[in-house]
């Protein structure tokens, strides 16, 4: 499983890959593919995650280099297919967003723990460093500007986890957490250098957050329970997940003018859903696990826009191959990345939208997905929490 080790826990960022391995999808025989898909393959081993896409097209994330090897973080591109950008000199590294200059924000193991890392061509993979509060740390986004947000922590203590912003000229800033003492860590930062996360408040319930120079940081509230805020667009809107007291987690869609918007599930009222992604014209991605039992669940890639939650599994080719599980980004020409099963193993993929024949009849999923093909012009604009000890 990936995972975040913050504070001693591990916040669970996608179900392993044995549990998705079996997942099945069903397709309407009458549904219209509206994705292509690109297995983007692995780094020689049989399992590979994608993280991050950036509006030139190019891919992060993580890939194992041969069967049970060390994973490692990669980019892809149409080019140059995968390349492995290598560790901070440890066993393991993960790369997770990319911005549209080609940095790469991500973490690496150095040999003696985590620590943030940014990368580009020109200069290799840079560890951004820490505060005396921690000595490690973890950089999960990235905007054009070069600006990284992330989180700090200490290994084997007690101690706090902060979410922190660094940039060039300032360094490492902790950002603080809503009032609480535990915990606080940053996803996102959009290009006016707004961020989001989650922090712990006074008493220490898990709130979604957003943050400014000007303002500071600032609760954006829940659906009812706790709630994380894992991406932000250039407008200000804000996706994320929240519990919402009554039922399982929901995926969020969150602006100044609206609050905090329920986005369902692809199940029924005890189906959960979790965005990790946004772009500038407003499509979520994420993923929604249904049909839970006792023989186990179905987690499935969904996309929403203009109100309408769809499977992934029902708007790409019949014949694929594919069961999609998660979906992790968006950019703004509607490219989507996330990771498939697919005979027996589980590979990044890239999802690209593709003109409908306008022969075909709408699949009945897909209502509220006819303007797809007209994404290349519209171009303006990060799981379950799972802990585990």
């Amino acid at each position: 499983m990936r995972s975040i080790t913050t504070n001693g826990c591990k916040i669970g960022l996608t179900l392993t890959a044995l549990t998705v391995l079996g997942l099945a999808t069903s397709q309407p025989a009458d549904a219209a593919s509206l994705y292509s898909i690109t297995d983007l393959g692995t780094l020689g081993g049989d399992v590979s995650y994608a993280f991050g896409i950036n509006n030139a097209g190019q891919v992060v994330g993580q890939s194992f280099t041969v069967i049970g090897g060390q994973p490692r973080a990669f980019l892809w591109s149409e080019g140059r297919g995968m390349q492995n950008l290598g560790t901070l000199g440890g066993d393991n590294s993960a790369a997770f967003d990319i911005n549209n200059a080609g940095q790469v924000a991500g973490y690496s193991y150095t040999g003696s723990g985590e620590q943030a890392f940014l990368w580009s061509e020109s200069t290799g993979m840079r560890e951004l460093g820490t505060l005396n509060l921690s000595n490690q740390s973890q950089a999960f986004g990235l905007n054009d500007a070069g600006q990284v947000v992330g989180d700090l922590f200490q290994l084997f203590s007690g101690s706090e986890n902060r979410a922190f912003l660094w940039s060039e000229s300032t360094g490492v800033q902790n950002l603080g957490t809503l009032g609480g003492n535990i915990r606080s860590a940053a996803f996102d930062i959009n290009n006016a250098g707004q961020v989001v996360g989650f922090a712990n408040t006074v008493d220490e319930q898990t709130r979604a957050f957003l943050w400014t120079e000007s303002t500071g940081i600032r609760n954006l509230g829940s659906l009812g329970g706790y709630s994380f805020a894992r991406a932000i667009n250039d407008v200000g809107q804000v996706a994320g997940s929240s519990d919402t007291g009554s039922t399982p987690t929901r995926a969020f869609l969150w602006s100044e003018s609206t609050g905090m918007q329920n986005l369902g599930t692809l199940g029924n009222e005890n189906s959960y859903s979790f965005a990790f992604d946004i772009n500038n014209v407003s499509q979520v991605v994420g993923y929604s696990v249904f049909n839970l039992s006792s023989a186990g669940a179905e987690q499935h890639a969904f996309l929403w826009e203009n109100g309408v939650m769809s499977d992934l599994n029902n708007l790409i080719p019949a014949d694929s191959g594919f069961t999609l599980f998660e979906a992790q980004g968006i950019n703004d020409a509607g490219q989507i990345v996330g990771a498939g099963s697919i005979n027996g193993e589980v590979h990044a993929v890239l999802l690209s939208p593709i003109r409908q024949p306008a022969s075909v009849p709408e699949p009945a999923s897909a209502l509220g997905l006819l303007t797809f093909g007209t994404f290349g012009a519209s171009s303006v604009l990060k799981r379950k929490l799972q802990k585990a000890a």
